[in-house]
């Protein structure tokens, strides 16, 4: 269980939907998503757009011709949305994911995010999930990515997070292998600090190595992900270059 966590509109998503186009297009696995707070719809317009490199949400949608950019990430059916229609609990989504991996032979599930799985941030309830993950992955050996939201932020440094942030119960990186948390300045007045993300490991249970783990900077123009640098640092390459 890997936990990727961090503040709203941070761009949890963005990552999550970079990792499933990375593991389509490297591996053979088959990856089974439960975006729930997009339709299928959305999800297949945000990895349409990381596979052609082409922003698509820029577009007006009545000029985007669907039916030419369904290319074999869409067809070849390694890649398995969950249909929740807006709504699902944790019964009826474990239910699902179950079969996803039991019937689909799902190797991967992602779940973003957990607190629209859940009735309530209690400690029981989402010590009940994390519980009820612990075991599936357990039983049958798959891999989950948990996309968790975090609690309200710093007023004086967006990059001051920790795993003691997660929206929950502490359970929530007990129970990970992994924990990893992104922060963005997403008001800064600098456009490239804007589209910058930070990236810290503070939990892995294989190595233990924990630590500060690079940047990402989002490109607008292709809609992906790419490897960044500390904005500060980008500043004064720019500045040398003038």
């Amino acid at each position: 269980i890997t936990v990727l966590g961090a503040l709203t509109s941070i761009g949890k998503t963005t990552l999550v939907n970079e990792i499933v186009y990375h593991l389509w297009k490297n591996t053979s696995k088959q990856i089974g998503c439960a975006f729930l707070e997009a339709d299928n719809g959305e999800a297949v317009e945000n990895l349409l757009t990381i596979h052609t490199g082409h922003n698509l949400a820029l577009e007006d949608r009545k000029n985007i011709d669907f039916d030419k950019l369904h290319t074999d990430i869409i067809t070849d059916g390694r890649i398995l949305l969950l249909d929740h229609n807006g709504a699902v609990d944790a019964d009826e989504l474990f239910i699902k994911l179950r079969a996803m991996v039991k019937g689909s032979g799902c190797e991967v599930l992602v779940i973003d995010p957990l607190q629209a799985a859940i009735t309530s941030n209690s400690n029981e309830t989402v010590d009940d999930f994390m519980d009820r993950l612990l075991k599936l992955t357990k039983e049958t050996k798959v891999s989950v990515i948990v996309v968790s939201h975090m609690r309200k932020p710093s007023m004086t440094n967006p990059h001051n997070v920790n795993e003691y942030d997660l929206k929950g119960s502490g359970s929530i990186n007990q129970i990970a292998f992994n924990t990893i948390l992104l922060s963005r300045d997403k008001m800064a007045e600098d456009d490239y600090a804007k589209n910058s993300t930070m990236i810290q490991v503070v939990k892995c249970r294989r190595t233990g190595m924990t630590g500060a783990a690079g940047w990402l900077y989002y490109n607008k123009q292709t809609g992906r992900l790419e490897r960044g640098e500390p904005p500060e640092t980008h500043t004064a390459n720019q500045e040398d270059e003038f």
